[in-house]
């Protein structure tokens, strides 16, 4: 009688960090863009950036189309070069999807978007995207969601965060303490803020958990910490589905009050998308010109924000990602997640702040 394996119709090898780190290495500028892009958000954190600088977290809910994402890179370095030192940018660069109800997951594990789950072409693409896009002096930011998947592109990012859907989970906490770069914890899209207080906590203490080391093998493995988590304010949800945005300054100065409290990291980055948008995505703009008014008006909690773009404004169809019909279904250069602001918008914004 079979005793394991009972629903697993098939099981792929994938190859490890080690294999894939040598087949696509790090070139020296990427390796620059990287070191330099980490110390930049620290200092951020740390408050030891020059007055009113700030940092934004800008680019697509989530990669779907390599060239796309590559172009839009280019976009972003071509702003980043006309801003100077004023704004301290990152790319978001998303392949990993958490999903509420069933869905497409993301990039990684399913990068002809029609079911088939070809993960390592996934983690191959993602892992040469994300290195195009730092030879290019633009730093990377992406949600830790998988283990093995952040891994094997970790060497590649100089910010990460853990989503609102798994702030709780232990496993992601434990991930984040090993994870070599500052660490965002978004507060929960359901619940008290001090469910990401109490991640943060978790996060900058030694950690163990069970992983893979750079072979690809189950390790058991010890980690020191992360001594940089910090809150993300990304507005939350009632118990009848009601935004509460939490980007207005009561709730800043509140958050940055109880951080000191812990001893924590009192300063915060602020998700202009998700609850503090209402789910308009355009209303990002009125969060950040909001954000910009408060820290003009003296407030030094906020350390960045975070911002939902890509080429046009607003969302596709992906009912049919997924699924043999997923590729054809997609339309050019809109966002086949959530809706993000067009690069119009988006360059009008960054540049006015």
């Amino acid at each position: 009688m079979r005793m394991i394996n009972v629903n697993i119709m098939k099981e792929e090898v994938l190859p490890s960090f080690d294999e894939l780190s040598k087949e696509i290495p790090l070139s020296e500028p990427a390796q620059n863009t990287i070191f330099n892009g980490r110390n930049s958000v620290i200092k951020h954190l740390q408050g030891k950036t020059e007055s009113k600088e700030i940092l934004v977290i800008v680019g697509p809910c989530s990669v779907h189309n390599t060239d796309e994402a590559y172009e839009y890179a280019v976009r972003l370095s071509d702003l980043k070069n006309k801003l100077g030192k004023h704004i301290t940018i990152l790319m978001r660069v998303c392949g990993d999807k958490p999903r509420t109800r069933r869905g497409w997951g993301g990039f990684m594990k399913d990068p002809h978007l029609d079911g088939t789950a070809d993960v390592t072409f996934g983690l191959r693409e993602m892992r040469k995207l994300m290195l195009r896009i730092n030879e290019l002096g633009v730093p990377v930011a992406t949600e830790a969601l998988n283990p093995i998947a952040f891994n094997i592109i970790s060497d590649l990012v100089s910010y990460a965060w853990i989503g609102a859907r798994t702030i709780s989970d232990p496993e992601k906490r434990a991930l984040a303490t090993g994870i070599s770069v500052p660490i965002g914890l978004k507060n929960p899209d359901q619940g008290k803020l001090s469910v990401a207080i109490d991640a943060i906590d978790c996060v900058g203490q030694p950690g163990i958990f069970i992983g893979t080391n750079e072979d690809g093998r189950a390790a058991k493995i010890i980690t020191a910490g992360n001594p940089y988590p910090h809150l993300i304010l990304r507005g939350s949800k009632d118990i009848d589905g009601n935004n509460h945005p939490n980007y207005d300054s009561d709730s800043i100065k509140k958050s940055c009050t109880e951080l000191a409290k812990e001893g924590f990291i009192n300063r915060v980055i602020v998700d202009c998308s998700h609850g503090n948008c209402n789910g308009d995505y355009l209303n990002q703009i009125k969060v950040a010109k909001s954000l910009k008014d408060q820290i003009n008006g003296g407030e030094t909690g906020i350390a960045g924000l975070m911002l939902e773009s890509y080429f046009k404004g607003g969302k596709q169809d992906s009912k049919k990602l997924g699924t043999p019909d997923g590729a054809s279904s997609v339309l050019p250069e809109i966002s086949v997640t959530d809706a993000c602001l067009s690069w119009e918008d988006t360059e009008s914004l960054i540049l006015s702040l």
